[in-house]
């Protein structure tokens, strides 16, 4: 089961359906979309959602679905932010990357990221007002490596880091972080690390080693204005942290 919430209303998904449910707990619309794998492919941002079915890409508004561009049936992976969004496919030797603005229909598939080496394992996407954070874990002689891209609002990368999975860095897993600002925060075995792009390489500039205690690599972060919030699956801590 994979969730979103958009506004007032809860998506869930689920193999190759989607169900819509408002504040009320009434399903107001259902569609059959794509899977990659088990994994329904949908996606939400405040006021609309986005879905994959035969290899479109659909968005929901309060004025109706329309299409917003085709890919790959059953192999497209995308998120949506307020202000971009950001998808890829792999088929073979083909791997194509690509952005949409989540109020715009088309996509530019002219993206150049580095294929992505190796078998796919698992990744993610996350957003600021400026820039995209693309985390991508793979298989690579025998291990388990991370990468990750810090993107403009174009696909032009700004800076990246690769590390070894379970590695105790930032990147050693590639859940457990979020976004505030312009910086990156994420789990380490350290405590909170602040992740800022130095030059063209993504590096830690700042570690709270006051918050370890309270965060493990199988939390999750959400950065809210009363705070970070830690959640894992028996509590929520929200931290703040002293200027100094």
């Amino acid at each position: 089961m994979r969730y979103r919430i958009r506004a007032n209303d809860t998506l869930l998904g689920r193999d190759n359906r989607l169900a819509v449910v408002d504040q009320d707990g009434k399903i107001i619309a259902r569609h059959n979309i794509d899977a990659v794998g088990n994994l329904p492919i949908f996606d939400a941002n405040s006021t609309d959602y986005f879905w994959a079915s035969a290899g479109q890409l659909f968005r929901k508004t309060q004025w109706g679905s329309e299409v917003i561009g085709q890919a790959l049936a059953d192999q497209t992976l995308f998120w949506t932010g307020e202000n971009a969004g950001f998808g890829f496919y792999r088929a073979g030797k083909l791997n194509v990357t690509f952005l949409f603005h989540p109020a715009k229909r088309g996509i530019n598939d002219t993206v150049k990221l580095p294929p992505v080496r190796g078998q796919l394992v698992d990744s993610t996407c996350m957003f600021s007002s400026k820039h995209i954070w693309v985390l991508f874990a793979f298989t690579e002689g025998g291990r388990i490596m991370h990468r990750c891209f810090m993107l403009d609002s174009t696909g032009r990368i700004l800076a990246q880091a690769e590390s070894v999975s379970d590695d105790g860095s930032w990147l050693g897993a590639i859940r457990g972080k979020c976004i505030i600002g312009d910086a990156l925060f994420s789990v380490t075995e350290e405590g909170i690390a602040k992740v800022q792009a130095v030059g063209d390489r993504l590096e830690t500039v700042t570690v709270f080693p006051d918050t370890e205690p309270f965060v493990h690599t199988g939390c999750h972060l959400f950065g809210l204005r009363s705070g970070l919030h830690v959640v894992d699956s028996r509590e929520i801590f929200v931290m703040t942290i002293a200027r100094g």
